[in-house]
């Protein structure tokens, strides 16, 4: 991800019996130079996770995704979504 835009970034995790709920998100730093930088992301749940959002930033701004990756406790990919980047 590459990022212009201010602030955290946040994941939030859905298990199947409720919505997203506020104050439960993993926080990380992102940094907001233009340039692409990878972030790993430990998401420790005591749930089944049932959906994932990303907020990739707090504040409006430019961002891009090349890709996002879900891999299990062990490594294994569970999936892999690809995104189409600016060719700048």
């Amino acid at each position: 991800m590459r990022a212009q835009a201010k602030g955290d970034g946040q994941v939030l995790c859905r298990p199947a019996e409720r919505g997203y709920k506020p104050g439960t998100g993993t926080v990380f730093r992102v940094r907001h130079d233009g340039k692409w930088h990878e972030y790993t992301i430990r998401l420790d749940r005591d749930h089944p996770v049932r959906e994932i959002r990303l907020d990739p930033c707090a504040a409006p701004g430019k961002i891009e995704i090349d890709w996002i990756r879900l891999n299990a406790a062990d490594g294994r990919l569970i999936r892999e979504w690809p995104f189409i980047a600016s060719s700048e």
